[in-house]
């Protein structure tokens, strides 16, 4: 009843005030206002920034490191290396004893045995025999120099390898002896023989051991013949052989050097 009262008494003043022209005093402030700023409470402190461990590096890959060995692993390693190479070397020296070694055959030069430049052929396309004095000559000796062709003689040979200065009055074993032409005998184009070995009995006389190809004009090989040539007449006489007989003064060319 009091509260009811009292209510009806505050609406009677408004109305008489409004009634005199007078404005209301306002309405007090509302109690949720915000406080001024001395009063107001501090805002709560901002947590502290959580700290971020760092990323671990990448790991390293097998391929960029090595991974070092005991000690007592490497010289394990060491010493079972050092018997693997001390068994290999047995087993080679081994095998070495065991193969006898070949002595090597040379390609060309007097070395080569005159077994190994003669090939019987009766005939070739040419209409002749082979080998002929000057393929034996150059396989035996290795002197391949002036190939004139088809048409290459002992004398045409000569006289190139004369022109190049190879050529000697005196005979060495490996040099090629070329005699000159000799009609009486039907050689018109001379003849090449392998001069095997050369010693000197005297001033300007040597003692001869050649080979020739072709002496019967069938391509037969002799070897082993006993020749003795005089520098100074440029003469060779034929010790024994098939041309003892006949071949007591031939006329010498020179020698073509090896």
């Amino acid at each position: 009843m009091r509260f009811t009262s009292l209510a009806a008494a505050a609406l009677a003043a408004v109305l008489l005030l409004s009634c005199a022209g007078q404005t209301p005093p306002p309405a007090p402030a509302a109690t949720n206002a915000t406080a001024p700023a001395a009063l107001a409470e501090p805002a709560p402190e901002a947590a502290p920034a959580e700290e971020v461990e760092p990323a671990p590096p990448p790991a390293m890959q097998e391929r960029d490191i090595t991974e070092p060995e005991p000690p007592g692993a490497k010289k394990k390693t060491k010493a079972k290396d050092a018997k693997s190479q001390s068994k290999g070397a047995k087993s080679q020296s081994k095998d070495a004893k065991g193969t006898k070694a070949k002595p090597a055959t040379p390609d060309l030069g007097p070395e080569k045995a005159p077994a190994q430049c003669y090939e019987y052929t009766p005939k070739t396309r040419r209409g002749r025999c082979e080998p002929q004095c000057i393929p034996y000559a150059r396989c035996r000796t290795g002197v391949m120099s002036c190939r004139l062709g088809p048409e290459n003689n002992s004398l045409t040979w000569f006289a190139c390898e004369q022109k190049h200065k190879n050529t000697t009055a005196e005979p060495g074993p490996g040099m090629v002896m070329i005699l000159k032409a000799n009609a009486r005998r039907m050689m018109p184009t001379g003849h090449a023989l392998v001069v095997e070995s050369a010693k000197q009995e005297g001033p300007g006389v040597w003692l001869l051991v050649v080979s020739h190809a072709n002496y019967d004009r069938g391509c037969s090989l002799e070897t082993n013949v006993s020749v003795r040539f005089d520098k100074k007449a440029m003469r060779a006489a034929f010790l024994d052989g098939e041309w003892q007989a006949w071949a007591t003064d031939l006329a010498v060319a020179g020698f073509i050097k090896n």
